[in-house]
């Protein structure tokens, strides 16, 4: 990860959880990061939540997902 990138806590936290979710060494975190959007978006997409709270859960999962990738493509 370059050191250059300002992160928030509620990022690094975000990241860090994303890391170890995705052990894979071969993956980079820019990788896992895209992949664990793709999967927040297809839970949304096929309606996988329960209730309003967990889909604004992975809503916002998507948003945060989407502000890392912009500060990694910058």
């Amino acid at each position: 990860m370059a050191s250059s990138i300002q992160l928030t806590h509620e990022e690094q936290a975000f990241l860090n959880r994303i890391d170890r979710y995705f052990a894979c060494p071969e993956m980079c975190i820019l990788q896992k990061l895209q992949q664990a959007k793709i999967i927040a978006q297809l839970e949304l997409e096929s309606h996988s939540f329960c209730n309003e709270a967990e889909r604004d859960r992975i809503t916002y999962f998507i948003h945060l997902a989407n502000c890392l990738l912009v500060k990694f493509c910058k």
